[in-house]
Order: structure tokens, then C-alpha cells, then sequence
């Protein structure tokens, strides 16, 4: 049997990650926008996703045994960086990605609703790490949240 290079081994590496790309890319790029709201940063997690699939996948996963659930969690744990950033002390950062969205349920909710919302369903957060990032009692956070949930119910009744 003959040996492969180092370079036929690089090429090889290249082309799956490749074929992977070619039929990935376009919902992996999907999956994230929905995560970070930004087509830009979007395309950087995609690009780096790609890049790190090299280094964390053997040549055997490539071909056989890559599928997009696969992608999808190795992309979970990629942007779970990008979740740990958020920060609730920081608003804006909240409002953007809200206000990119363009959700007509969100349209509905005050600024601190849609924040404790968003805080809360899109990011993941607990009542409890809402209410120290906000410094405002649980039971507010509490109170609010089930005022959203009210008001979206009734748009969506409407």
C-alpha cells in the first residue's frame, strides 16, 4: 500500500472540509445570524467554525460522520462564547439584536420587558442571574416576564 504524503493528507483534509462547506454553509450561516442577529459577525463564527472543524475532527469524521446535528452542536459550543458575552448590564447590546429582529410580538413589550424577555428565552438566563445583572429584585423580573407573556399572548389571540 502506498504511503500518502503530508501534503496528500493536507489536500485531502481540504477537500472534505470542502465538500462539508459546500453543503453546510448556507444553514450553518442561517443557524448562527439567528443566534447573533449580525450578518457580519455571522460570516466571522461561520468562517471560524469551518477553520476550527479542521483541528477538532479527524479525517475519518469528515468523510463519514459529519451531519448537520453534528455541526450544529460543534456550532452550539462555538457560540456559547458569543452568550457568555452578552451581558444584561449593557442594554444596547440587548436592543440591537431585538431591534434587528423585527418580531411584531417583541414590537409589542416596553423596553424592560423586552429585555428580561429576551434576556430570559433568547439568551438562556435564569431569573436569578436576570435579577443580580439588573439589580432588581426576582420578583420584579418575575412580574415582568409574566406581563410579556401576557402581552404576547394577546397579540397572538388578536
Amino acid at each position: 500500500m502506498p504511503k500518502l504524503s503530508i501534503q496528500d493528507l493536507v489536500r485531502n483534509k481540504q477537500i472534505s472540509i470542502r465538500r462539508i462547506y459546500d453543503k453546510y454553509a448556507d444553514s450553518m450561516l442561517g443557524y448562527v445570524y439567528e443566534v447573533v442577529k449580525d450578518r457580519k459577525l455571522a460570516e466571522e463564527y461561520l468562517v471560524e467554525i469551518f477553520c476550527d472543524i479542521s483541528t477538532h475532527f479527524d479525517d475519518n469524521d469528515l468523510e463519514e460522520n459529519i451531519n448537520w446535528s453534528k455541526l450544529q452542536r460543534f456550532a452550539k459550543n462555538k457560540l456559547q462564547a458569543f452568550n457568555d458575552t452578552i451581558k444584561l448590564s449593557d442594554p444596547g447590546t440587548v436592543a440591537v439584536t431585538v431591534h434587528n429582529s423585527s418580531n411584531m410580538y417583541l414590537d409589542k413589550l416596553t423596553d424592560e420587558q423586552r429585555l428580561v424577555f429576551c434576556a430570559a428565552y433568547y439568551y438562556g438566563k435564569s431569573v436569578i442571574s436576570i435579577s443580580e445583572e439588573l439589580s432588581i429584585p426576582k420578583e420584579q423580573v418575575q412580574k415582568t416576564l409574566k406581563d410579556a407573556f401576557s402581552i404576547i399572548r394577546k397579540t397572538s389571540e388578536n
